[in-house]
């Protein structure tokens, strides 16, 4: 601990240093579990268990790295992320009239004595 706090000054550096380990130790944890489930390593028993938990895991880890594991494809089969439409001003203020029209008339029904 004394060697990182000499090799590193600032405090939130050594912070994401010991972060940036952590996930790591955990990363290889996890890929090390899951490698043993499923490969046969001569002298050693092959473990039989439910890697489900392990494998959330190792994939959460993953995306703490900015790795993402899988994609979900458009309709096309295409993985390209569709970009959202910007909105017109013509179609903005249509979009707030509307909103304003039906916030009137939840006020209007509101009122003693009006019926829908």
């Amino acid at each position: 601990m004394q060697r990182l706090k000499e090799g590193i000054d600032d405090k939130e550096e050594q912070i994401s240093f010991l972060s940036t380990v952590a996930r790591l130790v955990v990363l290889a944890w996890s890929g090390a579990v899951i490698t043993v489930a499923y490969v046969n390593i001569p002298g050693m028993p092959k473990q039989d268990f439910d890697v489900t938990f392990i494998s959330s895991v190792f994939v959460s880890t993953l995306t703490t790295f900015g790795v993402q594991t899988a994609q979900n494809k458009n309709g096309n089969g295409n993985n390209k992320k569709q970009e959202p439409r910007q909105m017109s001003p013509e179609e903005m203020k249509a979009v707030v009239a509307a909103l304003r029209e039906e916030e009137e008339s939840k006020l209007d029904l509101d009122k003693p004595g009006t019926t829908a």
